[in-house]
């Protein structure tokens, strides 16, 4: 999943319209369907080249891992506040690796 270029905002003249929109912006990058499409064929690679490697016994659905991923990272920082950290990416990774594999 590559890194995403800031998008400039305008300058609208009020506090209230440059947060609409940032808001828009944030939206527009979390419902793009070119960006979750590019993001999903990433986890379908890394689950294929695992899938080949013997690490998986069944193939995986991309679009659940790819949720599961997203959601834990989501609910982490935004609901719980938590900093996001490289600690928490190797937790998110190793709770999605054991719940893929039954913990082999």
């Amino acid at each position: 999943m590559q890194g995403r270029e800031p998008h400039p905002l305008p300058d609208t003249g009020s506090l209230h319209g440059d947060l609409i929109g940032l808001a828009n912006v944030v939206l527009a990058a979390f419902s793009d369907p070119v960006v979750i499409a590019a993001e999903r064929a990433e986890v379908s690679g890394i689950l294929q080249r695992a899938f080949a490697r013997g690490e998986l016994a069944v193939q995986a659905d991309p679009a659940l891992v790819h949720a599961a991923v997203l959601g834990t990272t989501f609910a982490w920082i935004f609901l719980l506040g938590q900093p996001p950290s490289p600690e928490l990416a190797a937790r998110i990774a190793g709770l999605t690796a054991v719940g893929l594999t039954g913990g082999s």
